[in-house]
């Protein structure tokens, strides 16, 4: 009896996937030396709690109720929150693990593609440009762009569920499908739009909507005839149902952080046109990726009308192009409106914050943009040697300079100093690239005198810049504040104090600072007064009863400084290190003082833990180990 062999294995097809990778590698290794950055990374790890304190059932219950930071998004918290139990919360695990999730989208994507189009070479042509682009350095190279990449990764396996399910007409591939929609919402609610891009792909590539098919195609892509179009709504019901839920959910979320801008700062009128201005402006960094920022501020009235109206021509003009070669090239409107679809929830026309777009935005909706470049040369030209050879030499060189440009884009996200040089150095009227930068400099301070004399003269510099766009803005004023006090120049410290406790009267950072100004001062009443008010405005925050703690320690009423202390350590998930540090060896040093030794050698450990750097804590330490005769004197 003959045994029939098996067909060698086509090592060629690994080729594709294996070029992917080594873009990637080639454009991201750098991660891994890049530290936090002083936009938002502090709130999701650096100086979370949370996350020091790492996977725990308290902490698993946070993750699906909290509306931290403007978001809810619980699994992109678990899955910090696992990364921190299994490294620790250094920067380069987090980058290393959006580096992974960014190979696992672009390789899936690749996969997708190739399994419903049958063309690799164009499936591959796209993945490997949303590898590399220079557009996606933020969403891979910042910590806090986890969200962006794991939503991603549960959407494309959604979309290829999707293209299973068609083919085998499994309702259990459905299952599955709905199972990582939920999952992508779960992580970010950029997927909302799902059913309406199904609704597109049903067109092309699955070929389930007769007036996308040409005549020479009558079946759809199972060979079978399509169904009706009350069918293909009716099928995705239940998507279109978590759809509506998830976005309820989040704009609650981002209104209850105050990100949801009203009507009378950002009027209709304005919202169009930067969203017209917006679409324009992501077309031209996807094909001349030039000019890339973390922060982009909105133009507001000072918007260019012309811009404006460039952008809605270009619009209009793919639009009708491709309305135009829709019965012969379907996938062209596809792309196009994969694109313009996918945007529509963060294009602006709800203003959240007050940038005017993000290139984190493009993450996904740049795929309909690849799709409609790949394809748009048709089949029957390609056929042709000459055209394919001019095609295929354009597309390496285009990939080539990607890689390139992607390279020297995620160099810019090293620190905080390097992005937000560049953001400044790209875009105008940046308050908050010129406060972050302040920041940064304020917590990195040169060791020489001359040195640091410079960068003082640098901080205000770029406070200066931040307080000239943003007169009324608090962060400003109360960090101009700080500079001012440090270099002795107290009496214009209290008034720009005093002017930001004006504005922001119950804001958290300004009492805390204004109290930090009088306790510098040694006006421990004024101090405790401030820190006090900090209480009462954050009740579940733990930095102001630390501070106040310290206050009323340094005041010598150890009696109400310790139980200000205990309140303080029960919040202290909502510490970062430094501060979690800070109660610890207050605790440590009041029960130092009532005798209890042991308790307080056990919290000066804690403190030690926390922030191994800490001199005081450290300091104490040793004494309390001499005290009990752990080590000589």
């Amino acid at each position: 009896m003959n045994r029939q062999t098996a067909p060698p294995f086509d090592f060629s097809r690994l080729l594709y996937p294996l070029l992917i990778a080594v873009g990637i590698l080639v454009v991201y290794h750098q991660t891994s030396n890049f530290d936090f950055v002083n936009y938002d990374d502090e709130l999701y790890v650096s100086a979370n709690g949370h996350l020091r304190e790492g996977l725990s059932l308290n902490n698993f219950s946070w993750a699906f109720t909290t509306f931290e930071i403007g978001n809810w998004h619980p699994l992109t918290w678990l899955s910090l929150l696992f990364d921190a139990s299994q490294f620790g919360q250094t920067p380069a695990s987090f980058h290393s693990m959006n580096v992974f999730y960014h190979l696992l989208n672009s390789l899936i994507l690749y996969g997708l593609l190739n399994y419903v189009t049958k063309a690799p070479f164009r499936s591959f042509l796209i993945a490997f440009l949303f590898a590399v682009h220079p557009l996606h350095a933020e969403s891979v190279a910042w910590i806090s762009g986890r969200k962006d990449v794991l939503s991603t990764l549960f959407g494309f396996l959604a979309i290829w569920s999707y293209f299973v399910y068609v083919k085998r007409t499994s309702y259990v591939w459905y299952g599955v499908m709905m199972g990582c929609f939920l999952l992508s919402l779960l992580s970010k609610q950029m997927f909302v739009t799902l059913p309406c891009l199904l609704l597109l792909l049903d067109a092309w590539p699955l070929k389930r909507l007769r007036h996308f098919r040409s005549e020479e195609e009558p079946k759809t892509i199972t060979g079978s005839d399509p169904p009706s179009v009350s069918f293909l709504f009716l099928e995705k019901l239940p998507l279109f149902a978590l759809s509506i839920l998830f976005s309820v959910v989040i704009y609650l979320a981002q209104q209850a952080g105050g990100a949801v801008q009203t009507m009378d700062r950002f009027p209709l009128g304005l919202r169009i046109q930067n969203a017209i201005l917006s679409y324009g402006l992501y077309i031209k960094k996807t094909f001349l990726p030039t000019d890339l920022a973390v922060i982009y501020p909105h133009p507001g009235e000072a918007i260019s009308q012309s811009c404006v109206w460039i952008s809605l021509a270009i619009l209009v003009g793919i639009t009708l192009f491709a309305l135009f070669r829709f019965r012969k090239q379907p996938e062209l409107l596809v792309g196009w409106l994969w694109f313009r679809g996918m945007l529509v929830p963060v294009i602006g026309l709800i203003q959240l914050g007050d940038e005017g777009l993000a290139d984190r935005y493009m993450y996904v909706p740049q795929v309909g943009l690849f799709l409609l470049m790949c394809w748009l040369i048709p089949a029957e030209f390609l056929k042709r040697k000459p055209v394919a050879v001019g095609a295929s030499c354009l597309a390496i060189a285009y990939c080539s300079w990607m890689t390139q440009a992607g390279y020297q884009q995620v160099a810019t996200w090293e620190n905080s100093g390097t992005l937000m040089r560049q953001a400044i150095a790209v875009t105008e009227n940046n308050w908050k690239a010129h406060h972050n930068l302040a920041k940064y400099l304020q917590n990195h301070p040169a060791e020489e005198q001359a040195e640091l004399t410079m960068q003082r003269e640098e901080i205000r510099e770029h406070l200066g810049a931040a307080k000239r766009i943003r007169p009324e803005n608090y962060l400003v004023l109360s960090r101009y504040a700080n500079l001012l006090r440090d270099v002795g120049e107290l009496e214009q410290a209290q008034e720009l104090l005093n002017k930001a406790a004006e504005l922001e009267p119950n804001n958290l950072s300004v009492l805390i600072a204004l109290g930090n100004f009088y306790q510098r001062q040694n006006q421990m009443d004024k101090a405790i007064a401030a820190y006090r008010r900090a209480v009462e405005a954050e009740p579940e925050q733990g930095l102001p009863y630390v501070n106040l703690a310290m206050a009323l320690q340094q005041k010598n009423n150890l009696k109400e400084a310790f139980d200000v202390a205990l309140q303080a350590e029960a919040r202290i998930n909502t510490l970062d290190g430094f501060n979690a540090a800070n109660i610890y060896n207050v605790l440590g040093i009041l029960n130092m003082q009532a005798r209890r030794i042991d308790q307080g050698l056990q919290y000066f450990q804690k403190a030690v833990a926390d922030d191994p750097n800490h001199p005081q804590a450290n300091t104490n330490l040793q004494r309390a180990l001499q005290m009990q005769g752990q080590m000589p004197r």
